[in-house]
């Protein structure tokens, strides 16, 4: 298949080159082509003859490019012979025969205009294989147009290596479709682009379209070498638009940088629950979930491993789709090259956390580790072709964050204007099915806590950015008036062996010796309860608490151990300012008070410790909300992402990447100092001093402004 892609060449921009492939009938596609309504200038007909000398200089307004091609060329070879002389930014390819309404150019145009991503306007679907039929009042995509007309970006044409010569009008249509897809470009149909065309499809046209189709399905399904080169879109990709033909559902990878095990902490609860959510779903094939570090889980109804970076590549090749979180790109660099989509789960905003995280590091480190945040984030913002959060505020910070990365430009803007594709909100969940308690976890077995004793639990790591200090001052406070009220810790040290204790579990310890709080009132896990076995602890407490600072990284935080909480309808404290907390103010599931508050802290607990039937309220909303905040639920947006993955337009369209740097895009778009001075002199050989002329005195004007 070719893919020729020559260097810059000199177009009219804004001009239109019609092509009418045939000149032996009565002169009627000339009428019609004097009638089209073409804006501005530039414009031109391009007409392919036998012998030179037989088209006339002018038809209508547009000057005449005569074209000879030989005897018995086909119609692909004569339009691609047309294409190569052509001046114009657009083709517009008329059919032999075919009947344009004057506004086909004209809204084909504004179709362009509309979306940066469309490279070619379809005159009309093709019917059979593929196409479907389009909304006639709205702009739709389709997979190819018919041989009638088209309206294609020139560039994108010979980007993509023009028309195939060797199958049919029809079938070259469909194949020039599917690689102008394949090259991450975008086909379209539009209102008012309208081309009648005579006779009705054959059946034998419609055979050799659908036979071509299903050999680039397999082809592109087997990863064959001939079929993947230069493609960087996946037919997953393209299901929707294939209609009837068998295309697998796409298969799922989810990566994380932690330890898959029993006692596992958020992020990889997170990717184990996401993953759980898209084996279930309909649309989607075989899931894999993959940890970089350590996996001490045996599989389930997906597999579950650890993976180093061979065995990463290997589940990479086996998916259509990548999850990942945190730190996974700056382990396998080798992941922004990939052709998947990937999709970065941004719930834990890293750079906000390692603010606070690194604070016991000497300043020299802790700089470092702050920039090496950056760059993390940095290099996820880069590669994502979707990205998760898990608030609508954390959506807010990332939307900042692609607009100084550059990633919010004309490509994924053009057709996704709010971003919703982009970006989903996929909140922390909890299970469906309501937690049931193995065997007693705390009342009567840890010594000290009594089967009636008020129980507070805290469910999760101490870190820099929590506040237990408060908490404890609280408690203190708290046993004056509630001499048997208890707080249990259920986790001093985190599962991931890379990440050591923090100063703020040290001086949390520090301070409850002080206040002679330890063994009595306050009582630590030093490990870390297995997140199967987490149900018992949850059920037997009667206050779930969150205390944390006032910081930058509480503001987009998500407090993921209040999910646990409202899993077991448990009643929460916490204290405000985050998304979480709005949640629990909002729909009665406990109370919030302001940071660092320790009369107003220690108020909130007693309320909901010794009035019971405040406690009662709380759980009932608690319950009553339950179907809401189901994983099933909180994973939509991911499961829609995943059922029909689509790579991030600015990094596979050609032309976005050639603004982003790309050489071989540059060069035949026409971007920077080179491709310039590429066309000036193509301009000069061609002696078309008029257009050299027009294009100095527009940049000389631009350098003025």
């Amino acid at each position: 298949m070719s893919r020729a892609r020559p260097g810059a060449r000199p177009v009219r921009t804004g001009g239109v080159s019609v092509v009418v492939a045939e000149l032996d009938g009565d002169g009627a596609a000339l009428d019609a082509v004097a009638d089209l309504d073409l804006p501005g200038e530039g414009h031109e007909l391009v007409i392919a003859v036998r012998s030179p000398g037989r088209a006339p200089h002018r038809v209508g307004s547009l000057p005449v490019r005569e074209v000879r091609v030989v005897v018995g060329a086909s119609l692909a070879e004569v339009r691609n012979a047309a294409a190569a002389a052509a001046r114009g930014e657009f083709l517009a390819f008329l059919g032999p025969g075919a009947a344009p309404a004057p506004r086909w150019v004209t809204a084909a145009l504004a179709a362009f205009r509309a979306d940066a991503r469309v490279a070619a306007v379809a005159a009309r679907p093709r019917a059979g294989a593929g196409t479907g039929e389009p909304d006639p009042a709205a702009v739709c995509p389709v997979l190819f147009g018919a041989p009638a007309g088209l309206v294609v970006e020139t560039r994108a044409f010979h980007w993509v290596g023009g028309y195939p010569a060797g199958p049919g009008a029809a079938a070259a249509e469909a194949d020039l479709g599917w690689r102008l897809w394949s090259a991450g470009m975008v086909v379209v149909t539009a209102p008012g682009s309208v081309v009648a065309a005579p006779g009705t499809t054959d059946d034998a046209d419609a055979a050799e379209v659908g036979a071509l189709l299903a050999a680039r399905v397999a082809a592109a399904d087997a990863d064959a070498a001939d079929e993947r080169e230069h493609a960087v879109v996946r037919v997953t990709e393209l299901a929707p638009l294939l209609g009837d033909l068998a295309v697998p559902a796409p298969r799922v990878l989810v990566v994380t940088p932690d330890v898959l095990a029993p006692q596992m902490a958020g992020p990889a609860i997170r990717a184990f629950e996401l993953s759980r959510v898209l084996d279930t779903a309909p649309g989607i094939g075989a899931v894999e979930l993959v940890s970089t570090v350590r996996c001490d889980l045996a599989d389930g109804p997906f597999p579950v491993r650890a993976a180093d970076d061979r065995g990463l590549r290997e589940a990479v090749a086996r998916a259509d789709v990548v999850v990942v979180q945190g730190h996974v790109l700056d382990h396998h660099p080798w992941l922004v090259d990939t052709d998947r989509v990937v999709v970065v789960d941004a719930y834990d905003p890293i750079q906000l956390e390692v603010l606070e995280q690194a604070r016991d590091l000497p300043a020299g480190q802790r700089r470092m580790a702050v920039r090496h945040a950056g760059d993390t984030t940095s290099r996820l913002l880069g590669r994502g072709d979707r990205f998760l959060v898990a608030s609508a505020k954390q959506r807010d910070l990332l939307v900042g964050q692609l607009a100084a990365a550059g990633r919010l430009n004309v490509a994924t803007y053009d057709g996704d204007e709010g971003l919703h594709r982009l970006i989903g909100v996929v909140p922390f969940g909890i299970p469906d099915e309501p937690p049931v308690a193995a065997a007693p976890a705390l009342r009567g077995v840890v010594p000290g806590i009594g089967p009636h004793d008020p129980l507070i639990l805290w469910g999760g790591g101490v870190y820099n950015w929590f506040d237990p200090l408060t908490l404890l001052r609280a408690v203190d406070r708290l046993r004056a008036r509630l001499p048997d009220v208890r707080l249990f810790f259920m986790g001093m040290h985190h599962p991931h062996p890379e990440v050591p204790e923090m100063e703020m579990a040290r001086r949390t310890r520090v301070l409850a010796a002080e206040l002679g709080l330890v063994g009595s009132h306050v009582f630590f896990n030093e490990g870390w309860v297995a997140y199967d076995a987490r149900a018992g602890f949850l059920l037997e407490a009667d206050v779930g608490v969150s205390t944390h600072l006032d910081h930058v990284e509480t503001a987009f935080s998500y407090r993921t151990r209040i999910l646990d909480y409202l899993w077991a309808a448990l009643p929460v404290v916490a204290t405000g300012g985050d998304a979480m907390a709005d949640l629990v103010a909002a729909r009665g599931f406990g109370t919030v008070v302001p940071a660092a508050d320790v009369e107003a802290l220690e108020r909130a607990l007693h309320d909901l410790l010794a009035d019971r039937d405040r406690n009662r309220a709380c759980r009932d909303a608690i319950t009553a909300a339950r179907d809401e905040l189901v994983w099933t639920h909180a994973a939509a947006d991911l499961v829609t992402m995943c059922e029909r993955p689509r790579r991030a337009a600015d990094l596979v369209d050609p032309r976005e990447r050639a603004v982003r740097g790309d050489r071989a895009a540059a060069a035949v778009w026409g971007v920077g100092w080179e491709a310039s001075a590429r066309g000036a002199l193509a301009h000069v050989r061609r002696g078309e001093w008029d257009d050299l002329s027009r294009k100095a005195r527009a940049r000389w004007a631009g350098r003025g402004r």
